[in-house]
């Protein structure tokens, strides 16, 4: 059987996390990457504020590849769209025969729609593995991820929540 090659839209988050586990567990995809969007400006994902110190930490334990999409803090969408479709001729140049990116999406449709839209003029397949799944993460596992965010940077116990 021929692995689909797949690049992860990584948000630094724990639905990513997960993603990239339950499809490295899956044999009919192959993860040759991430690609995230970094606010320049800001040193930090897009998505969810997460600075680039730690962004790099999990990438070297993630040990794949990383395509960063910079962008400034008053992008427009249609900035961000022009920036995401170079990197996406890039990743596609580099693997030939990419043409999947995965989301850890879990249940907005308008951005589940937004992505459909944006990635079919591109040529592009959007796989949705973790949709309709919000109770993919145990509230454990939610726990041990805020302490690991938060290790060495509070001694108060109440700020994780």
């Amino acid at each position: 059987m021929r692995r689909t090659p797949v690049v992860i839209s990584w948000s630094g988050g724990k639905d990513s996390a997960q993603l990239v586990e339950q499809l490295r567990q899956d044999p009919a995809y192959d993860v040759v990457g991430l690609l995230t969007v970094v606010t320049e400006a800001y040193d930090r994902v897009s998505i969810h504020g997460v600075r680039r110190e730690i962004l790099r930490a999990q990438v070297a334990e993630l040990d794949l590849p990383l395509h960063e999409v910079m962008i400034s803090p008053a992008a427009s969408n249609a900035t961000y769209e022009d920036a995401l479709e170079r990197a996406l001729v890039d990743l596609r140049t580099a693997t030939p025969g990419l043409r999947a990116i995965a989301f850890g999406d879990l249940f907005l449709e308008d951005v589940r729609a937004y992505r459909e839209r944006v990635l079919a003029g591109l040529d592009w397949e959007p796989v949705f593995p973790l949709w309709g799944r919000g109770d993919h993460v145990r509230r454990e596992d939610r726990f041990e991820y805020c302490d690991i965010r938060l290790r060495g940077q509070t001694d108060n116990p109440t700020a994780v929540g």
